[in-house]
């Protein structure tokens, strides 16, 4: 059953789902600005995508996850996390500041059949970036993007712009 964006009851989840994320960015803030990014090594693979993924829900606050990225960077270098966890992290923050994204990462669902990755800065250095982060190829991606957004009786309808 969908539900219409617009109705009370989705207005009311959004707000539910604003406030758990503003919520988890103020308890994890000061734990990222004494600890740093966790290590995979020091605190597991589990923490260290659940810290990424609050990081990327928060939106409401960007200075935030500027600071993170920050963060984020020094561990991909020390190897103690991945790059492709950078590299969603400045697809979304660059999107979410109105400008191009570097990995194409960020997409949106366009009409009941189509999905559409947001602007990239430069299509030609795309699969460089994305092999470089440990991303699969954009295509690959794409094809991955329409079957978890689109429903089944889209597949094989349509194709997702770059």
């Amino acid at each position: 059953m969908d539900v219409d964006p617009k109705s009370p009851q989705a207005e009311k989840a959004a707000d539910r789902v604003m406030l758990v994320d503003r919520q988890n960015t103020a308890q994890l803030r000061p734990w990222l600005q004494r600890c740093g990014w966790p290590s995979i090594r020091t605190h597991g693979e589990e923490v260290e995508v659940l810290v990424w993924l609050l990081v990327q829900h928060a939106d409401q606050d960007r200075p935030f996850q500027l600071f993170a990225i920050d963060l984020l960077k020094r561990g991909v270098f020390e190897g103690s996390a991945p790059g492709a966890h950078l590299a969603y992290l400045e697809d979304r923050v660059a999107i979410g500041m109105g400008k191009p994204q570097r990995y194409g990462t960020q997409a949106e669902q366009k009409g009941p059949c189509h999905v559409e990755l947001l602007p990239i800065d430069d299509l030609g250095k795309v699969a460089a970036r994305r092999r470089q982060a440990g991303l699969p190829p954009l295509d690959t991606y794409v094809d991955q993007l329409r079957s978890a957004m689109l429903p089944p009786t889209c597949q094989g309808d349509g194709k997702a712009a770059p």
